[in-house]
This record gives structure tokens, sequence and C-alpha cells, in this order.
């Protein structure tokens, strides 16, 4: 027995009725506003008015084996939809293919190979079954440059309708809008190139100056992409519709020792350090920042790729966080050797602790089995349910520079209704006058832009409907 319809919010219908009345539409849609079940709804009445047959998802790989069918079952309203998922080896997969089905859901990683069963060279060798295609995390196809980005350009015109879903729109200052907004119109609206786009919303940088390395957008950009996207693209931000507490940053400020200063000055000045019988040397610039991060942190990587520990001031202070939170933790981490630090100090501490690998592990987690879950940005940012045991505390043992997949994990706790009653608190330790404070200014400035893109254009749509 699923969930009841009357849980459904007005929010939901309104993305299904939108992505219902548009061939080809995106919905920046905050996570935990229930995206995947409203894309459901607004499936459900393409196939009841025979408005789409046969639909392809393409998703993150947990994603895929998951978050879609588990939304089907739980679901009183939503019909049973005859679901193969295009999953597993090379002869699994084919299998899933070939096999009729209403829907088929495949990962992203393999998308360019179902792409390229139908195709050979331009010349098409199969039937494209899917009239509609539906790009879950659609940021993954924001660069043309990119094989699946090329995949999907080759068979859009053999594609009906297309839907992008995202909850991070990555915007990068305008930059990253281009490839995902062609795929749905095919560049009506922002262009027949990404040269095209960039002549006319951007500011090319000098190359008489040194620092000037990116595009800049001009004052007028946003206003007019904004107004130029207001009919395919619908924006629903949490703070809207849901009564939430701003979830609370909290700063952990750790200082390196004389000697330990010293370490890290040579290396940023120098970009090369002895340590111990090892000489490791940064290459360029951005394998410096790189070395720096790693130093910020507590160890370095030397060129044969062992690691080598400078200080465990953030595993101290980790510690600390945790018996203060007295409660359910969760510790993201970036390095490998940062985790392999975290397990040591959490089993030394006897603290009853897990690293996510598994959807046993995440089944557990939400159980309430263990304390403290450890876990990776990039593999557990998309697709994973992480607040059904009443964590209100996640931990940035290190700062990343994606801001998508920063978003995404802290989203296991703070997207919509997940942060409905809690006072969420996002925990990040850092290393005073590191090059981690860059990073944090580099995070916070995306951030902006994006929020800035996301808000003007739902209140530029309100203004003129």
């Amino acid at each position: 027995m699923g969930l009841s319809p009357d849980l459904i919010q007005p929010y939901q219908h309104r993305w299904a009725e939108f992505c219902y009345e548009n061939p080809y539409c995106a919905g920046w849609i905050d996570m935990g506003l229930g995206k995947t079940v409203s894309t459901l709804m607004g499936l459900q009445q393409m196939y009841r008015y025979s408005e789409a047959a046969h639909t392809l998802i393409v998703a993150p790989l947990r994603v895929a084996r998951k978050v879609w069918t588990g939304e089907i079952d739980k679901w009183d309203h939503i019909r049973e939809f005859d679901v193969q998922k295009i999953l597993g080896t090379a002869a699994q997969r084919e299998k899933a293919m070939k096999t009729p089905a209403e829907i088929h859901i495949i990962n992203r990683e393999n998308f360019r190979w179902l792409v390229e069963q139908h195709v050979q060279g331009k010349r098409l060798i199969r039937k494209w079954h899917w009239d509609t295609v539906i790009f879950d995390e659609s940021t993954s196809f924001s660069y043309q440059s990119s094989l699946r980005w090329k995949a999907a350009r080759l068979m859009r015109k053999k594609m009906s309708r297309v839907i992008q879903l995202t909850g991070t729109p990555d915007t990068r200052n305008l930059k990253g809008l281009w490839a995902q907004i062609y795929l749905l119109d095919r560049g009506k609206r922002l262009g027949f190139s990404e040269k095209a786009f960039f002549d006319r919303w951007f500011d090319a940088p000098s190359r008489f100056d040194p620092n000037a390395k990116n595009y800049e957008p001009k004052s007028f950009a946003q206003k007019q992409i904004q107004k130029r996207l207001r009919d395919i693209v619908l924006t629903l931000r949490a703070e809207d519709y849901l009564d939430l507490a701003e979830p609370w940053p909290v700063w952990h400020r750790v200082e390196l020792t004389a000697g330990q200063r010293q370490v890290y000055e040579e290396m940023q000045k120098h970009f090369l350090i002895e340590y111990g019988e090892k000489v490791i040397t940064a290459v360029n610039s951005g394998v410096l920042a790189n070395k720096l991060l790693q130093l910020a942190n507590g160890f370095v990587y030397d060129s044969d790729r062992e690691w080598h520990r400078l200080h465990d001031h953030k595993t101290e202070t980790l510690l600390e966080i945790i018996e203060a939170a007295q409660g359910p933790v969760m510790i993201a981490y970036n390095y490998i050797p940062d985790r392999l630090r975290i397990e040591e100090a959490l089993t030394k501490a006897k603290l009853n602790w897990r690293l996510l690998k598994t959807e046993q592990d995440e089944d557990d987690w939400n159980a309430g089995k263990f304390d403290v879950l450890v876990l990776s940005p990039g593999s557990a940012g998309e697709g994973t349910n992480l607040y059904e045991n009443g964590c209100s505390n996640l931990i940035w043992y290190g700062l990343i520079w994606s801001l998508y997949q920063y978003q995404q994990t802290n989203a296991r706790l703070t997207g919509g209704h997940r942060a409905v009653g809690k006072q969420i608190q996002l925990h990040h330790i850092v290393t005073e006058n590191t090059y981690e404070d860059r990073v944090a200014h580099v995070l916070e400035r995306n951030a902006k832009n994006q929020d800035e893109m996301k808000r003007g254009l739902a209140e530029y749509v309100k203004m003129v409907r």
C-alpha cells in the first residue's frame, strides 16, 4: 500500500501540469520538493491522453537503480508503469533495452552506449523507441564537449518530449546554461552555438590582462536570459513553499604549528617541499592548489601516489564536534587519506560508524543502527535518502570545489521537507589562512550567482503571468 495522494502538495501539481503542457521544459526544483513524484504525475497524464508511449529516464546510477521505481511503488495515485532498467553488464543492458516497456531507465554513464546501439556515424541503424526522454540531474549534460552531451544532441530530433530535472542548475555565472537549454529547444532561445551565446551575453577576457581568465556576463545578460527562458523553465524554491529554518553554517578553524606553517608556505612559494626522503613537487598552479588543500587537510601525496601525514588537527576537531552533537552525525570527506584517517579516529574512539557504500548501509542508517555515517560527496550526493533517523549535523572535513556536489550532499539533510522541524547545522572544518579560504569564497560566489538566477526567473514569471 502506497502513500495517500492527499500528501501531494500544490507546487507538485504545478510542475506536473507544466511538464505535461510543455513538450520540452526544465524543472529547477529545490531538493526535497518531490520533483520525481510530480514528474511521474505529469507523465501519467501524457500516457492517459496518448501524448507519450515510451519514456527513457537518464539518471545518476544510484537514482536509476532505486529512486524512480521507489516513487512509483510509494504512491497510491501513480499508475503501475511497466519499467525496465538498462543497467549492469553489456549483455544485461542489451536484454533490457530490447524488452518492451513503458519506461526504460538508464544511468547517465551508459547513455552514450545506448545511443551507439542505434546510430553508426550519423546513420540510424536501429529504431529509437523513446518519444519522451527525461534527463534527471540535467547538469550532467551541461558541457557541449562531453561525449554524453554529443550523444544526446545526435538523438534530440528523435525525441518528441524532453524534460530536464535538477535542484542545482549549476549556472556558473550563467555560463553553464547553453548546453542544457540547447537540448530542450535546439538553440531557439540562447543561440545555435555556444559561441553565439557567449558573443551575445558575455564580455571576452582581455588578452592583455593575465588575470582575466573567464568570460563575464554583460550587465543585461541575466534579465534577458530570464525573459527567454520563462516559458520553458519552472523554478520551485523550498523557501517559497515551506516554513524552514535556515541551515546554520558553523566554521571550525584549526591552526598550523610554526613548523607545519613553514612546510605549507614552502610549497606555496616554491612549488616543492622536502618531506623526509621525498621531494614533493607541484608541476603547475593547478597541481599546487590541490597540494595546498591536501596540506590544509593534514597530508600530502608524493609523485608515487603515496601519502604522508602532516597533522591531525582536523581529526581532533572532528571528534569534538561529534561529542558535542549528541546525536547521529554525517561526515563528508574529499580525499582517500582523509577517509582513512577519519575511520582510524572513529574506530579508536569506539564510535559506532559506517562508510556509505551500499543501499543496505543507507537503510541501516535511516533505521538508526549506527551513529556516524562517512560518505563521499561524489557518490552519495544524488539519490540517497539519509534524513529519516533525525540527523541534523553534517560535518565537512574539508572543502570541495564543486558547488553541485556541495549542495547535493547538504540536501541529504536540508532539502525541502527533510528539514521541516529541524535546525540543520553544516559544520566546516577549515585550516586558518590556507587555500581553503579561496575555495570557500568560490563556493559562496557561485551559490549566490545560482540563487540570483533561480530567484530572478521565479520572480519574473510571477510578474508576467
